[in-house]
Formats: C-alpha cells, structure tokens, sequence
C-alpha cells in the first residue's frame, strides 16, 4: 500500500473524526463538534510513521544528494539501515508491544495507535517476496507473506482507494444523517 493510502486509512479507522466516532464524530464534552480533532491527525503520523521511518529517511538522504528521490531504488542500492528500521517498524510483535505500553500508559494515545498495526496488517497481503516483505514476526522469526506487490498490479490500487473512498463516503453519509436530524428536531418546534 503507498504511504497516503495508509495515512488516509489510518485517519478514517482510528481516529474520532473517522468511523470510530460515530454519527457524532470528535466532540467535547458538551456535545459539540470539535473543530480540531488531534486524534486525526495522530493517527495519520502513527500510519505514516512505519513508511517514513525506513523510506522517508532514504527519501531525503537522496534529495539532499541530488540523487532521484520518487525513482525505486535496486535493493543493493539500499542502504543497510532501511532494512534493519523496515524490519522493525513492520512487525507486529514490536507494534503490538509498543501499542499494549501505549494501551496501558497513555491512554488518549489507545485510537490512534492503532494506524500503527493497521498499517502492517494492510501491508501484509500488498508486498512479495521480492522487494521488501512484511517481516510481521520480527525478531522472533523472519517469515514473511508472498502476497500481491502492489506496485506491479494497478488493479490493486484502484481497488484498495475504491475502498478508501467507500469508507470516506460512509462517514460523509453518517454526520450528514446526524446533522438533518437535529436541524429537522429543531423546526418542529418546542413540542417536539
């Protein structure tokens, strides 16, 4: 799955302004509709975060090299210290070790974190064996899925935003119910 696709996943599935809020979506205490919601965007960085930590830091070493920085690297042109962080960031042993410390100790973190192994479980099925393969037991085992490269079939591309957007969509249609009935409870009038 491409790095957007995981943030914009991330923020719809774990966030309070994504389907985990409901037909209310992210509001205070007193009921209102926040108009800034942090967890939207924690859970985008927690998407984001297995994606720039080994490739994002390759990304802009490259950039400032003058080397082509969207072009896909030969894995030996890959610098050791991708794999070892790849490795690391797409396990869900260290995910789920990291999102339980999380779950126990910083409890506003508990929706967010979760984009984190969100992102592992979408990538597992989306990379083969040949470049760059989920490692989802890491340390503790090497194995790793052959599923479908994503980068060579456009299908699952246009199908994985499909669903994205379907998702997008449900929240549109679900505050937008909520927001035609208040207003239709507020002109029926006092003895409503």
């Amino acid at each position: 799955m491409d790095t957007l696709a995981h943030i914009v996943s991330g923020m719809l599935l774990c966030s309070r302004s994504g389907i985990p809020g409901g037909r209310d979506g992210a509001v205070d205490s007193d009921g209102h509709r926040k108009r800034f919601d942090w967890t939207l965007w924690a859970a985008g960085g927690f998407a984001a975060m297995p994606d720039f930590l080994s490739f994002g830091i390759l990304f802009i070493q490259r950039t400032m090299t003058g080397g082509m920085p969207g072009a896909k690297p030969e894995l030996h042109e890959i610098p050791s210290y991708v794999f070892f962080n790849y490795q690391c960031t797409h396990s869900l042993l260290i995910a789920g070790l990291v999102t339980a410390l999380v779950w126990w100790k910083l409890k506003p973190l508990r929706l967010p974190i979760l984009a984190w192994p969100l992102h592992i479980l979408c990538d597992i099925p989306m990379h083969s064996r040949e470049y760059f393969p989920t490692p989802v037991f890491y340390p503790l085992s090497n194995y790793t899925f052959d599923g479908w490269s994503f980068g060579q079939y456009h299908a699952i591309i246009y199908s994985y935003w499909i669903i994205i957007l379907l998702l997008f969509a449900t929240v549109l249609v679900m505050r937008s119910r909520r927001s035609n009935g208040k207003a239709r409870n507020r002109n029926l009038g006092p003895e409503y």
